[in-house]
């Protein structure tokens, strides 16, 4: 086995005879690379003939290292994905959230994560800051909420995605005419707010709809999608769009729009749900049958959509995530040598932390923050090391490598332009590991976490790539 050794004098802290450090780490096996002396350690490469595991002999410490990729022996690893199997004991995970949380499991069904519950989803664990659906009765087109306009509505006839017979279908009339419901979520917008509206759907003689909502200037803006071929089009400029396949032909569709003025008064952010024909015309000749199934709908003060949040009377928020681990020993820092920490991240929105830990100044920093087109690395105060750019939409694996070059930062395997030397603190943590939030589940990236590593060593780039 190949282990990697560092070294340090025990009683002083200070880089103590080079001799001796290299006959302890002789005594185990054959040298073939000093790495070199940084922060008062020395680093050696040694194939180990005696003994695996960890070594505390003479203030060295060693850790298994695969002669091809360092990947294989991280100090903590936390898969997060459903059918991995966690290295450490239940409850070394905690999760804080006052309220349950929807998610969407490997079937597609919603399902509710209790409260103080981590929701884990196909890709990962969904890691959410809080949200509030402004939109009322979220399951029930019947209600006096809802302006039905040439449609009428058949209550609770079909499941749901969440296997609860509550979905509504709108029913178009016998009328050449247009066909759809209407919401007002009587919200008072600022300028650089936005709005998502967000439902489920499901084809039950029409198979388009038409997503719209009111712009500050009481414009229409919106996208019309097919349900069949899963695809948006006539998208309005400044919307952007999400469908998400989930349960037995149930699909969730989204539309977001961000306001370039403010508003007081009138219809802002009011919503609209329109049948189409098959040739995606919104007024055509209804038969009085033809319709749609729908479900869930949600209206949010985020570019984007989060996990759904039931309604009834009045508005319903879901409480921010906070995820964390204990240190235990199991997380270094500076002071104790290089590093690595490596995960696998879907963005899903938010300009906000991915990791972040308590340093040992008492300041709670961000090791890894998003912001949805770069990954950044905190080196310093307010020093950030950049990602190159990448699309965030899809999973990416980061990691934040500190090495005798100071603090760079990899996505996909890939460097990104700039190493910065680190301050005296930063990199010392005395707190927990926090994901997704800082302690206070403030200042949050709504994503999928699927694994987080530490290594007590820094990987070289191909190590890196070689993690996948």
């Amino acid at each position: 086995m190949t282990i990697r050794i560092q070294g340090r004098s025990v009683a002083d802290g200070n880089i103590g005879n080079v001799t001796d450090f290299t006959q302890i780490a002789a005594d185990e096996g054959r040298i073939f690379e000093t790495i070199g002396n940084a922060n008062n350690l020395l680093t050696w490469i040694v194939e180990n003939t005696n003994r695996g595991g960890n070594l505390i002999s003479g203030g060295l410490y060693a850790n298994p290292l695969s002669t091809s990729t360092a990947a294989a022996n991280p100090i903590t690893s936390l898969p997060f994905a459903i059918n991995q199997t966690s290295e450490f004991v239940n409850g070394s995970i905690f999760t804080t959230r006052s309220t349950s949380k929807n998610y969407t499991d490997i079937y597609g069904v919603i399902r509710t994560a209790n409260a103080n519950t981590l929701a884990v989803e196909k890709d990962g664990a969904l890691i959410e800051g809080t949200s509030t659906n402004i939109l009322l009765r979220s399951e029930d087109l019947t209600d006096s909420v809802w302006s039905k306009v040439n449609v009428s509505i058949s209550s609770n006839s079909a499941e749901s995605p969440k296997l609860t017979t509550t979905a509504d279908k709108i029913i178009e009339s016998s009328s050449v005419t247009s066909f759809f419901v209407i919401q007002d979520s009587a919200q008072s917008i600022t300028q650089g707010d936005s709005l998502t509206f967000s439902f489920y759907v499901k084809p039950n003689g029409r198979n388009a709809v038409f997503l719209r909502m009111l712009d500050e200037g009481g414009n229409f803006v919106g996208a019309k999608y097919s349900i069949l071929n899963d695809n948006f089009s006539d998208i309005s400029a400044g919307v952007t769009v999400k469908s998400r396949k989930v349960y037995n032909g149930w699909v969730s569709v989204c539309m977001s729009y961000t306001f370039t003025s403010a508003i007081t008064s009138g219809f802002a952010g009011q919503c609209r749900c329109y049948l189409l024909d098959s040739g995606l015309n919104e007024s055509y000749q209804g038969d009085g049958v033809s319709g749609v199934f729908f479900w869930g709908a949600q209206a949010e003060k985020h570019p984007f959509k989060t996990s759904y949040i039931e309604t009834t009377t009045a508005p319903a928020t879901r409480a921010a995530d906070t995820v964390l681990i204990e240190l235990l020993n199991n997380y270094i820092g500076k002071d104790q040598g290089f590093f690595t920490i490596y995960l696998k991240y879907k963005f899903l929105g938010g300009d906000g932390r991915v990791v972040s830990a308590q340093s040992s100044g008492g300041d709670d920093n961000y090791l890894i923050r998003s912001n949805g087109d770069k990954y950044f690395c905190r080196s310093g105060s307010q020093e950030d090391v950049e990602s190159v750019s990448v699309d965030t939409k899809n999973k990416n694996s980061v990691a934040f490598v500190y090495n005798e070059s100071g603090l760079s930062v990899y996505v996909n395997g890939i460097q990104g332009p700039v190493t910065q030397t680190t301050s005296t603190e930063v990199l010392n943590f005395v707190g927990n590991v926090y994901f997704g939030s800082n302690s206070t589940g403030g200042d949050a990236s709504y994503g999928k976490l699927s694994l987080f590593k530490v290594f007590d060593f820094p990987l070289t780039q191909s190590q890196i790539k070689g993690l996948g």
